[in-house]
């Protein structure tokens, strides 16, 4: 039955699970969730011009439109890793508690420049974003970039099983979904499973040799990294060249400016500018590469008005981790600074104190703050702290940034809190 579906899929113009996205000429793959069931939508499928079907709904044996599976989730795996071994093309894994679509974007638009790459679109890293990722592989494709995003153990076994990845990039381990994960240790144990899967498969890790976690984690397997700081057996030496307001990195002799605000972007950084290094795209076009990304999508976007205002909007995803780093990098900024601090989710019983580390980091690096959410709004406060809103909306309401004139702010939190809610008529006019 797989292979008469990979012929199916290899006649037609891809996968769609959406029967609100175009779907002539594709197939319409009838997944489930917990509030719907894509097997309902089949007929409305086929009505707008998809070519095929899958389901796991056995009243739907007999049409020759529809192949009938046993679990349609399961299916769109096997033939996603068929077709990943059928193309032959290389695969990069990349994973992290913090930046991993920066790093992805990067990676693409570096290796772009010398390959014919695909790589995962927005955010889509999970058990169903990377076969659909690996199904949008074209005859021409030589490397695909595929993020992968965990909340829980036994995730990346999984998604490594799909992707069999030949290399891989673990941009940072930070305090991210601490409620299924326990805590620091835990995230480690769970990320590192991509540097034993490698090992096993005699694949090769991008590290950044800085790290003591990576260096110890990948130990006796093939690797190629980076440093900034010297650090020995380094196959790349960047240097830090700038750090406020954008950061800048040099590499073989070339000064690389970027559109990226915070420190914590010279690892992603630097794991882009190794991929290209291994695969031998030139450092002319690794730096044309780099300093022409344009970050987008609410992650660490700049935005200047004309009343002098400048924003550091890095709304689409917050952990303990990276909100200090945010932090640390807007008290490093000149002039006049605030921060608007939206809820960072998935942190279980350490969510108060959690928050509670943040608002006392504010205090000590003389940060004035407004904080959104119910954790930030039930923890301690000091005269720091301007106010407390329940919601984005709430202090779109009260609050006019613009009052602020010539300022820095950052407004960071987890994707749940839409805090780009906020500054929505900056965004308009930018």
């Amino acid at each position: 039955m797989l292979e008469r579906l990979y012929r199916i899929f290899t006649e037609s113009e891809g996968v769609e699970k959406d029967t609100r996205r175009p779907l002539e000429g594709k197939i319409y793959w009838a997944l489930k969730g917990e509030r719907f069931d894509g097997n309902a939508f089949i007929d409305q499928a086929l009505e707008k011009g998809a070519v095929h079907a899958v389901s796991d709904d056995p009243r739907r044996k007999g049409d020759p439109r529809i192949t009938v599976v046993d679990n349609t989730l399961h299916a769109l795996w096997d033939l996603a890793r068929l077709h990943r071994r059928r193309t032959g093309v290389k695969v990069i894994a990349v994973t992290g508690s913090n930046g991993k679509t920066t790093t992805k974007e990067l990676m693409r638009e570096v290796l772009s420049r010398r390959f014919h790459v695909i790589a995962t679109e927005g955010n889509l890293n999970n058990h169903i974003g990377v076969p659909l990722t690996l199904l949008s592989i074209r005859p021409d494709t030589e490397i695909a970039v595929v993020e992968m995003g965990i909340n829980h153990f036994g995730e990346m076994e999984l998604l490594c099983r799909i992707a069999e990845p030949d290399y891989g990039y673990i941009t940072s381990f930070g305090e991210a979904h601490l409620e299924f994960f326990g805590n620091l240790e835990g995230v480690i144990r769970a990320k590192t499973v991509l540097y034993r899967y490698l090992r096993v498969r005699d694949g090769l890790a991008f590290i950044n040799r800085d790290d003591p976690v990576q260096r110890t984690h990948t130990r006796g397997m093939r690797r190629y990294g980076f440093t900034y700081a010297h650090t020995p057996g380094a196959d790349v030496i960047l240097e830090k060249a700038a750090e406020t307001p954008f950061l800048a990195v040099r590499y073989k002799g070339l000064e690389i400016p970027t559109r990226l605000a915070g420190a914590f972007h010279f690892t992603n950084i630097g794991g882009a500018i190794t991929a290209g290094d291994y695969f031998g795209v030139s450092p002319r076009l690794i730096a044309e590469a780099v300093s022409s990304y344009q970050p987008r999508n609410n992650r660490s976007q700049w935005i200047e008005t004309s009343g002098g205002l400048r924003i550091l909007l890095d709304a689409y995803n917050a952990n303990p981790t990276s909100m200090k780093a945010a932090l640390e990098t807007l008290a490093r900024m000149p002039g006049k600074k605030a921060a608007v601090l939206g809820d960072m989710l998935e942190l279980g019983p350490s969510a108060p104190e959690k928050h509670a580390e943040i608002v006392r980091l504010l205090k000590e690096l003389d940060i004035p703050a407004w904080l959104i959410g119910p954790v930030f709004s039930s923890v301690p406060h000091h005269e720091g702290i301007l106010g407390t809103f329940p919601s984005a909306d709430a202090f779109k309401n009260a609050v006019n940034l613009s009052d602020l004139g010539d300022a820095t702010v950052l407004i960071k939190a987890s994707r749940g809190l839409t805090l780009e809610r906020v500054v929505e008529d900056l965004l308009r006019e930018n």
